[in-house]
This record gives structure tokens, C-alpha cells and sequence, in this order.
């Protein structure tokens, strides 16, 4: 996949409704263990919560997609904090949200709607982030060169890596993997080819 949809950053997020509270926790993570860890987490420190109910989906192919009602009536919390994430096409992220009961039952549709606007909330807190996937490029050539090649990297969406300068330069990009052959070509013509191009690793990087 050329790209996914992650959170930004951990966000905390309140809600109240008819005196039960309603807390989301949002964080991105890389993989299961993450997750689960971070649930674990957020039960120690709220220990004294009515519920504390998690959702997470994990994998670049959103394979892995779990939740947990945590003895709220089926299908009331879990599933409705999860379907945020699956709506907001998130993953590699997991939301818990904690509940602390206020007295007044909600009943099953009242509580679908109070975990599902909770864990939007803080999804919205935390911000959504663009994860594009991109690969290395390691450009070599002369020093008369840079110039040019500089200038024609600036107009494609790369970011630069580590340079490094001996007999000739080496120059290190992380380009999208969409525009690897439009870069590719562009370099080897505006210097009449007069540059080695090495194509390496790929890793998905943050788009702002």
C-alpha cells in the first residue's frame, strides 16, 4: 500500500453525559503488543473505572482489528469505539475509552452513541496523520551537479536524508514510491545522464 491513515500524537478527550463519564484515550502504534500495552496502561491508572473499553486496528492492511465490551451489554461499547476507527480509516491505532458511571443508566442505544461520539472525540483530538510509504534514493555524481539536482528533487514531494561528499556526492532522498520513476527519469535527463542512481529500503514516513 502506497499509504495509511494513523493518529498524529496521545490525546486525552472528557465527555459527560447525564453524569457518567466518559474518557477517551487515543494513541498510535506500531504494532499489537503496543496496543495491548497500552490498554493494560490505561486500565492500571483508572482501576476504579465502571468500564474501561478498547478498540484498536493494527497493520498496514488493517488485518488486525480487536475489542472488548469489558462488561458493558454486548455490542454497546466495543464495537461502536471500534467502528470510529474503521469510519475515520485508521490503523495502527487504539482508543480506550473509560467509563465512570453516574447513575443514570443510558441504555443500549444511549450507550452506543456515548462511546461511539467519546471515541471520536478523541480521535479528533489527537488528529489524523497520512503515512505515505517512501523509498530511499542515493544519488551520486559530480559536484557540478548538485545544483541541478537540488533544484529538480524541490519539485517532487521527497525528503532529504544524509549527504555525503567525497570524490563525488552521494545525495540521499526519500522519495514517494509514486514518484519514484518520474524522479528517476527527470534526474537522468536534466544532467544527460550523467548520474548514478541506487534505489534502496522503503519505510512509511509522515506527510504534514
Amino acid at each position: 500500500m502506497e499509504s495509511y491513515w494513523t493518529v498524529r500524537k496521545q490525546a486525552r478527550q472528557e465527555l459527560v453525559i447525564r453524569k457518567s463519564r466518559f474518557i477517551a484515550f487515543v494513541s498510535p502504534v506500531s504494532t499489537e503488543q503496543e496496543a495491548l500495552q497500552f490498554v493494560e496502561q490505561v486500565k492500571q491508572d483508572h482501576r476504579e473505572a465502571t468500564h474501561n473499553v478498547p478498540a484498536f486496528i493494527v497493520g498496514i492492511e488493517r488485518r488486525t482489528q480487536r475489542c472488548n465490551d469489558d462488561g458493558e451489554p454486548s455490542g454497546t461499547a466495543g464495537v461502536p469505539v471500534l467502528e470510529v476507527l474503521k469510519q475515520n480509516e485508521l490503523t495502527n491505532t487504539v482508543v480506550v475509552v473509560t467509563r465512570y458511571f453516574g447513575g443514570i443508566k443510558l441504555g443500549a442505544g444511549g450507550l452506543i452513541r456515548a462511546y461511539g461520539q467519546a471515541a471520536q472525540q478523541g480521535v479528533e483530538a489527537a488528529g489524523k496523520q497520512l503515512m505515505v510509504r517512501h523509498i530511499k534514493l542515493t544519488v551520486r555524481a559530480d559536484y557540478n551537479l548538485i545544483g541541478i539536482i537540488e533544484h529538480e528533487v524541490k519539485q517532487f514531494d521527497c525528503i532529504t536524508g544524509q549527504h555525503r561528499f567525497a570524490d563525488r556526492a552521494a545525495l540521499s532522498y526519500w522519495v514517494p514510491v509514486k514518484q519514484k520513476e518520474g524522479l528517476g527519469k527527470c534526474l537522468v535527463n536534466v544532467t544527460n545522464d550523467r548520474v548514478q542512481l541506487s534505489w534502496g529500503d522503503s519505510k512509511y514516513l509522515p506527510k504534514d
